[in-house]
């Protein structure tokens, strides 16, 4: 299972977790709402205006870009981080489906 956070640590479930990705933030809105003078004053711009901006993981984003058509990059938060954790039962490791994401993960 992919999860955002790693599984709980209870010896009785048999389960192992393993981060795949953390990957920086980026906030996006509309074109027509985001100028120029917002992403120079990224993240301050953030306050009360209600601009109808999105975060959405940085590694998203560099694989779905046309989903971005109509909207423009706001700016960056490299602290906060979105995280992706694979979780597996003992005898699930060795499915062939789970080395292949796992091998995937790591390469």
């Amino acid at each position: 299972m992919l999860s955002s956070q790693p599984a709980p640590h209870n010896s009785n479930l048999r389960l192992s977790s393993e981060r795949l990705i953390a990957s920086p933030i980026d906030w996006y809105g509309p074109a027509a709402v985001v100028q120029k003078t917002h992403v120079d004053h990224f993240p301050q711009c953030l306050a009360s205006r209600g601009m109808g901006v999105f975060a959405l993981a940085a590694f998203g984003a560099e694989r779905n870009g046309p989903m971005h058509h109509g909207l423009r990059w706001l700016g960056r938060s490299p602290e906060v981080k979105e995280e992706i954790h694979a979780i597996v039962s003992r005898r699930g490791r060795h499915h062939p489906s789970t080395q292949k994401v796992l091998s995937a993960a790591h390469a």
